[in-house]
């Protein structure tokens, strides 16, 4: 009996709470006609799927996207699709991503969530940047910028000005990374955004610097310095002092 008890404690510890919420999921599935239902059912037993079994987790999203698509729901294809790209990102397999987030955007559009259209772009744009095609990491940057510009979204637009400054220093191009990096630092400086205002005056250091132009490079490593003491940042202080050691 000691080992019967013994045996049935150690089965038990081999049922994962994922097992058993897996489980719970199908039993749903198998019980409602109700496609919403079943779409949104399906999107949860992906997301358990994702990191284990790659093939599984595409399966129940495919099977959610044909019942959000059944009702017309393009909030929740829009999401399934967004969440398939997730997938496929997290196993690295970028190439096919990005069209995945272009048919998510365009449910978006539908429903004008320019915020999630945004979103999408982001993700493409940093996909094209990844594999070096320049041009269209631009372009796909400028569509999140503009869509979340629309949506007065300061702190992502601050962040795709970012963005767009490393393609453009990728590129060589100089001046307009510089001047995306300004764009950004105008409004980090709007919201009250001091770290990220400092980490961009120290960002549009090093381009002056690696240009040869030192007293500019100076000039923005003394600002992002005199901000990181405000704020007490050790660290960022020591970053800026190395910099500008390199200057001197």
């Amino acid at each position: 009996m000691k080992y019967l008890f013994t045996y049935l404690l150690l089965f038990l510890n081999f049922i994962s709470p994922a097992q058993t919420k897996t489980d719970s999921l199908k039993d749903i599935l198998s019980k409602t006609n109700n496609d919403l239902i079943k779409a949104e059912t399906y999107l949860e037993t992906a997301n358990i799927y994702k990191p284990v079994d790659k093939n599984k987790a595409i399966q129940y999203i495919d099977k959610g996207i044909i019942c959000s698509k059944k009702i017309k729901n393009d909030r929740l294809t829009a999401d399934l699709y967004f969440y398939k790209a997730l997938i496929y990102d997290y196993y690295e397999e970028w190439d096919i991503s990005k069209n995945i987030y272009c048919k998510s955007a365009k449910y978006y559009r539908l429903i004008n969530d320019s915020v999630n259209v945004a979103r999408c772009y982001i993700n493409t744009g940093a996909t094209e940047y990844y594999y070096g095609n320049y041009e269209q990491a631009v372009t796909d940057y400028n569509i999140a910028l503009i869509n979340f510009s629309n949506s007065n979204d300061f702190v992502n637009s601050a962040k795709v000005y970012n963005n767009l400054a490393l393609v453009y220093k990728a590129q060589g191009n100089y001046t307009d990374a510089i001047n995306k990096y300004l764009q950004s630092l105008v409004i980090k400086e709007r919201i009250g955004d001091k770290n990220g205002t400092a980490n961009t005056y120290q960002n549009i250091g090093v381009l002056f610097w690696e240009q040869g132009n030192y007293n500019e490079a100076l000039n923005n490593y003394h600002k992002a310095a005199d901000l990181f003491k405000e704020m007490n940042d050790t660290v960022g202080i020591g970053n800026v002092y190395v910099n500008i050691g390199l200057n001197i």
